[in-house]
């Protein structure tokens, strides 16, 4: 007889053990109720503790954790946050350093699922919230977030900007960025939204062309797609399909690419930017993880990466390096294909946190 586990067990099963777990009733009245519900003589007290967790793994319910109020109100004060959102919380901070992290007992996905737990929930918040604009003519497209002479050269009648107005949707553009932490909130985004009523229409763009190393695919964001399949509302997805890394020298001309360049130009069309920031010392960042893997590969230089620490590399956003003074130029020889720059994102969060101190008019992308 094999050794029972519960991840064997059905959805049915789990679920049920979970409700009657947290409605209060005792774990040996529980039991007796599956063995004669589900036909399990063999069914034991034991049994129900690993059964919430496995709860828990298949999203059935989540813990919430706390919020720290008074830092998210010094950020906002300190640095004038959020001025042009017109949002009284326009920060939110997880507050994360509880026992279990400051002792040194590493938490690991625990802390990536309670994180992004309440970052999935800020952008359901903004979905909400964009839509509502729209719908009530005060969400002008997004383009008109970006200076004219930015978006010269660009086709105005791309098929985004006609598909509003034919289908009568209102539409809400969501960009996901790669990596481990926003492949997660995305999953997580998208178990939440399959419960809301009412939802707009979805488009979701990727922001990067792959996840880097050939071993990790599932960190690429056209791979989240899959995600949202089934939710109760239209979808459209707008993927950049491209080589993942290019030569620097190279990288005008894969702009050039039609599939690129076309969805390079709907860029203009996003109103929520889903991303992280990855440490320069972070072993497990995805740039620095994969440059290394150039490295060992005899693809890249080793220089190549110390020319970027000399450079004063201390992290990167959406796979562009960036210092303390601001983006750190191609010193590797090659780069990412992302479909922002940092100077993007920059440009558009300026007119979110200071817009008297920015010349965007109208709105811009709201970051998470």
């Amino acid at each position: 007889m094999s050794r029972w586990r519960s991840k064997h067990e059905s959805d049915e099963l789990v679920f049920a053990v979970c409700e009657r777990f947290l409605r209060g009733e005792r774990a040996s009245s529980i039991a007796d109720w599956v063995k004669k519900a589900f036909d399990r003589p063999d069914f034991q007290r034991t049994q129900i503790y690993p059964l919430l967790g496995e709860g828990i793994r298949r999203q059935f319910f989540q813990l919430f954790p706390p919020l720290n109020w008074v830092l998210a109100q010094e950020i906002k004060e300190t640095y004038r946050v959020g001025r042009g959102m017109k949002d009284p919380d326009p920060v939110t901070v997880v507050d994360l350093a509880y026992r279990g992290q400051t002792t040194g007992d590493s938490l690991g996905s625990d802390l990536h699922t309670h994180l992004t737990t309440v970052a999935a929930d800020v952008v359901v918040r903004l979905i909400e919230k964009v839509a509502r604009a729209k719908s009530s003519g005060k969400g002008p497209t997004l383009a008109s977030a970006a200076p004219q002479k930015d978006l010269e050269g660009l086709d105005s009648r791309t098929p985004g900007s006609l598909n509003q107005k034919q289908s009568g949707y209102v539409e809400v553009h969501l960009g996901l960025g790669g990596g481990r932490t926003a492949m997660m909130v995305a999953r997580t985004l998208a178990h939440r939204l399959m419960a809301q009523k009412n939802l707009p229409k979805l488009v979701i763009h990727t922001l990067s062309a792959g996840g880097f190393l050939p071993s990790e695919p599932q960190k690429s964001p056209v791979s989240y797609f899959s995600y949202f399949d089934g939710l109760p509302c239209p979808l459209e997805y707008v993927a950049l399909f491209s080589e993942t890394v290019v030569s620097s020298d190279h990288f005008d001309l894969v702009r050039q690419n039609p599939s690129v360049r076309r969805v390079m130009e709907r860029a203009e069309e996003l109103d929520i930017v889903v991303t992280s920031l990855a440490s320069a010392e972070d072993e497990h960042g995805l740039l620095r993880r994969y440059l290394q893997w150039l490295v060992d590969s005899g693809d890249l230089p080793a220089k190549s990466i110390e020319a970027m620490k000399d450079a004063g590399w201390i992290g990167d956003v959406q796979f562009r390096p960036y210092s303390q003074e601001g983006p750190i130029p191609d010193l590797c020889g090659v780069r990412a294909v992302t479909l922002l720059e940092i100077e993007d994102m920059v440009k558009w969060s300026a007119w979110v946190h200071q817009p008297s101190a920015s010349s965007l008019p109208a709105s811009a992308p709201q970051n998470s």
